[in-house]
């Protein structure tokens, strides 16, 4: 994990973004995901830069992953 944005958009409502960094067969990406809609899945305050995570991806296109889902979290308690 690299970081955790919260983005303030328009008419009051936010957007919580997980950005992070993985390496699949020597190749470097960098990504992030929207977690608003897993509020209630995620504490944003217990991520940190460096902490271990794991992550799915598409095998036949690296660069699509995620870190946590309605029923999978890759983040470390």
């Amino acid at each position: 994990m690299i970081d955790v944005n919260e983005l303030n958009l328009q008419a009051g409502s936010e957007m919580q973004l997980l950005v992070y960094q993985y390496d699949v067969a020597g190749v470097s990406y960098e990504a992030s995901q929207d977690v608003t809609s897993l509020r209630h899945r995620v504490d944003l305050h217990s991520c940190r830069s460096g902490l271990m995570t794991s992550i799915k991806y598409d095998p036949s296109n690296p660069g699509n992953s995620i870190v946590i889902a309605e029923n999978w979290s890759g983040l470390r308690q």
